[in-house]
């Protein structure tokens, strides 16, 4: 019972942590967004990619779990680059939680003057889906009819 309870309760600080991460990010496009189709900064550009599960989707980006070690998870958010390619979806839309995904994105950024990178951009360019999420089982009754939960009347 406590395990179950410590659990519960963890996965409710990791959905809170998500919830906040992906409102701060938002609330951060919007701010910029001053209705340009694609920003341009100049800058060192990586290219990079990660393999997860899809842990939120929104207008703007996707979150990706990209690792789990107990009930510790590793996740990055990525903006959507507007010109970002989709490959077995038509766009980001169509994505559900826990599907497994491909992404691939572009890190933009410079040196400082100790050599440390300091990002200046970071944007997806392209998503594949890999595989759908599992179903959801069905949800069935707890309390069986012999036991009064359905009297039929």
């Amino acid at each position: 019972m406590v395990f179950k309870r410590t659990l519960l309760l963890a996965l409710l600080l990791l959905t809170a942590c998500v919830f906040l991460t992906v409102s701060q990010l938002r609330a951060e496009v919007e701010k910029k967004d001053d209705g340009k189709k694609a920003e341009v900064v100049e800058g060192n550009v990586e290219d990079l990619e990660v393999e997860g599960t899809v842990s939120a989707v929104t207008p703007q980006g996707i979150a990706v779990e990209y690792a789990r070690a107990g009930n510790a998870a590793q996740e990055v958010f990525l903006p959507m680059d507007p010109n970002a390619k989709f490959s077995k979806v038509q766009r980001l839309a169509e994505l559900k939680l826990n599907d497994t995904v491909y992404v691939h994105y572009q890190r933009t950024y410079r040196d400082d003057k100790d050599g440390q990178h300091v990002v200046l951009k970071t944007v997806a360019t392209q998503v594949e889906l890999l595989k759908t999420a599992p179903p959801e089982p069905p949800v069935t009754s707890l309390v069986s009819k012999e036991e009064g939960g359905d009297s039929g009347r």
